[in-house]
C-alpha cells in the first residue's frame, strides 16, 4: 500500500481483515494528536504549499495547500461528512460491477453511519444556512470536535518518512517499489493510493506512459464570501443544497466557516476538467459553460439572503448579483478558489483508450498493480469526496481480497 490517507487506510484495513500481510507507506509522520478540528488551523500546523496551481485560466499560478503524514488529505481538510447517493453515483459512472448495492455495502463497510455534529447551540451563520430551502444538518467525521486518528490498525504495518522513488517493475507488472533512500520492497500486489496529484507522478516517475495520466482533473468550484458582523468561535452545525436549475436539483453547497465570518458556495456537479504537468497542477475551473451558469444561477440566489455579504474584493454580493452574466463570468474566473476535491487523474473505466485502470482499480496492462484513491473517479459525487474515496477504495479492496 502506497499511501496511508483515508483510502489507504480503507485498503489495508480491509485487506487485514481478511488475513493479508499489508504494508502501508506513507511519504509523510505519524501527527498525533491529531491536528485541530478547524481546517484553518490545521493548515497552518500541517499544510503543504510546495505545489503549484493555476485555478482559472485567468488566474496566476499560486501555492496549492495539501498535507502530508499519516492521515493525507483528512489531515486538513473541512471534515463535513455528506455520503453519496449510490444510484446516483452508480448511474453517473456507468462501470460494470460497480453498481448501486456494492457502493452501498462498501459505504456501510468502511462507514457506518454518520454523526451529525455533536456541538451545543446553534453558529450565528446557522440562521442564514436556515433560510435557504434543503437546509439539513451538517455530519462530520471523527467525535465531537476531534478529528480522527489515521492510525492503521496492530495487524498492518506502518512505515512512515519514506518517499517513493519509482514502482518496481518486471514482466508485464509491477512487483515492488524503490524509496528514495535506495531501498527495494518486493510486494505480490501493490495498490497506489497516493492521491489524484501524486498518484500521476509516481507513475511517470517509474517510466509508465498513457495519454490519460494526469488528464481528466476535476474539482469542485467554489466561491468565498465574507459576512461582516460578530460571530461565534464554533464551527457552524448546518448546510444547505441549491438547485440551479429545474433539471439539475441539489447540485450548489452552502456552508459556513464561523471563524473566519465565511460562507462558502459551492458547485458539485462540475464539468470543467484541467490536467497535471511534472510542475503545475492546471485546475481550469469553470471553463466549461454549464459550470459558469450554474454558479451564476448560485451567486444570485446567495444574493437574496446575504445582499450584504461581500467578495474578496469588497464588493457587496447584491452588487455582484447584479452583474451581467460576462461581468460575472469574468468576476468569478478571477475570484474562483476551489475545493481541494481533486480527482479523476487516473480515470477508471471500461477500456484502455481513455482511462487508466480498470472497473476493478487494475492498471490496464499491469498485472499486480492498483489505483484506490480519488484518482480513478471518472467524475466527482455529488457530495464532498471523501466517504465516496473511502467507499471506492473499499470496493476495490474487496474484489482484491
Amino acid at each position: 500500500m502506497i499511501g496511508a490517507g483515508p483510502a489507504g487506510s480503507t485498503v489495508a484495513r480491509a485487506l487485514a481483515r481478511r488475513g493479508q500481510r499489508v504494508q502501508l507507506i506513507e511519504g509523510g509522520p505519524v501527527v498525533e494528536p491529531p491536528p485541530s478540528s478547524d481546517v484553518f488551523e490545521a493548515l497552518a500546523g500541517y499544510g503543504r504549499t510546495d505545489l503549484m496551481a493555476m485555478r482559472t485560466e485567468v488566474q496566476a499560478p499560486r501555492p496549492y495547500a495539501a498535507a502530508g503524514g499519516v492521515g493525507g488529505s483528512a489531515l486538513v481538510n473541512g471534515m463535513l461528512k455528506m455520503l453519496p447517493d449510490p444510484v446516483a453515483l452508480a448511474d453517473a459512472w456507468q462501470l460494470p460491477g460497480l453498481n448501486a448495492a456494492r457502493i452501498q455495502r462498501s459505504l456501510s463497510r468502511a462507514l457506518g453511519d454518520a454523526a451529525p455534529a455533536a456541538e451545543s447551540g446553534r453558529s450565528q451563520l446557522d440562521s442564514v444556512i436556515d433560510e435557504l430551502s434543503g437546509s439539513t444538518d451538517a455530519r462530520y467525521f471523527g467525535e465531537g470536535n476531534r478529528r480522527p486518528s489515521w492510525l492503521p490498525t496492530p495487524d498492518v504495518l506502518l512505515t512512515t518518512n519514506t518517499r517513493l522513488d519509482r514502482l518496481l517493475r518486471a514482466e508485464g507488472g509491477v512487483v515492488g517499489v524503490a524509496t528514495a533512500a535506495g531501498e527495494m520492497l518486493e510486494a505480490s500486489r501493490v495498490v497506489v493510493c497516493a492521491g489524484a496529484i501524486e498518484t500521476p507522478r509516481l507513475l511517470w516517475r517509474s517510466g509508465i506512459a498513457h495519454p490519460a495520466i494526469g488528464r481528466n482533473l476535476v474539482d469542485h468550484p467554489s466561491l468565498a464570501f465574507t459576512v461582516p458582523g460578530s460571530f461565534s468561535t464554533r464551527r457552524a452545525t448546518r448546510l444547505a443544497l441549491m438547485s440551479s436549475t429545474s433539471q439539475h436539483a441539489n447540485d450548489l453547497l452552502v456552508t459556513t466557516y464561523d471563524r473566519k465570518e465565511l460562507v462558502l458556495l459551492t458547485l458539485l456537479r462540475a464539468k470543467s476538467s484541467g490536467w497535471l504537468t511534472a510542475d503545475m497542477i492546471h485546475l481550469n475551473q469553470l471553463s466549461h459553460p454549464y459550470d459558469r451558469a450554474a454558479l451564476r444561477s448560485g451567486v444570485r440566489q446567495l444574493a437574496l439572503i446575504l445582499p450584504q455579504a461581500t467578495g474578496p474584493e469588497g464588493t457587496s454580493l447584491d452588487q455582484i448579483s447584479r452583474f451581467s452574466d460576462d461581468d460575472l463570468d469574468r468576476w468569478m474566473l478571477h475570484h474562483e478558489d476551489g475545493t481541494y476535491h481533486v480527482a479523476g487523474t487516473c480515470r477508471m473505466g471500461v477500456s484502455a483508450q481513455d482511462n487508466v485502470v480498470d472497473p476493478n482499480g487494475q492498471v490496464f496492462g499491469f498485472n499486480g498493480f492498483y489505483i484506490a484513491d480519488a484518482s480513478v473517479f471518472p467524475s466527482l459525487p455529488l457530495a464532498t469526496p471523501q466517504a465516496t474515496v473511502m467507499a471506492v477504495a473499499d470496493a476495490i479492496a474487496t474484489a482484491l481480497s
